[in-house]
């Protein structure tokens, strides 16, 4: 893989350039927030019906997981 995204980098002429703990940092929280809010029961029946009460599980604790999500962006702004 790792032979393949260089020769990839090489093709295109792709520089690589530095970031920021705050832009990384950033791009983890947006990564992240696809991957829980699929976590949602709601996106969850797309791949079928669920079993009973696993949607009223979820539901909470996806939110604590977008809040936390939505304190570290605040934190990044100031």
């Amino acid at each position: 893989m790792r032979a393949t995204l260089s020769a990839l980098r090489d093709d295109l002429e792709l520089d690589p350039q530095e970031q920021t703990a705050t832009a990384a940092v950033r791009a983890q929280c947006s990564a992240l927030w696809e991957y829980v809010a699929e976590l949602d029961g709601e996106h969850l029946k797309r791949y079928g019906e669920l079993p009973p009460g696993l949607s009223d599980y979820l539901c909470p604790r996806v939110a604590e997981l977008e809040n936390g999500l939505k304190r570290i962006l605040r934190s990044l702004r100031r």
